[in-house]
């Protein structure tokens, strides 16, 4: 199996291409940016097949300009008049802004004097390096 690691963003719409609950099937695509030999940014654009739960979760999940990493393997679709490859999703996390922007519980800190030394009351305690400028 050709395994396959990505990272970008969802840059289509997503598109059901079968409804059926055991194949539930779902297309988009990605775009990913890297480096060429030449050190040039270069942008690549790859057809993403989801199937079935994962499909699912997919489809919960992703929106247009979701950003996406993913492990899926490499496959060909052939077509009357074209071949094609498509990256087929295995396993993929999606990083919405709106997930982003949830509330989360702060974690409460407690606060503690600093010295003339700069060292809080509590760094001899838990020891602490301190750096200095030099």
């Amino acid at each position: 199996m050709n395994a396959v690691y990505l990272s970008g963003w969802v840059s289509s719409p997503i598109v059901v291409v079968s409804g059926e609950n055991a194949d539930f099937h779902v297309k988009t695509s990605i775009k990913i940016t890297h480096l060429n030999a030449a050190k040039m940014k270069k942008y690549d654009v790859f057809t993403l097949s989801v199937w079935r739960e994962t499909a699912k979760r997919f489809m919960e999940q992703a929106r247009i300009g979701s950003s996406i990493m993913l492990r899926g393997y490499l496959s060909t679709q052939i077509n009357q008049e074209t071949t094609a490859t498509e990256v087929t999703v295995t396993e993929f996390h999606i990083s919405n802004k709106e997930s982003l922007n949830k509330k989360v519980p702060a974690i409460q800190q407690e606060k503690h004097a600093v010295d003339d030394e700069g060292m809080t009351d509590n760094q001899e305690e838990l020891d602490i390096p301190v750096l200095s400028d030099q």
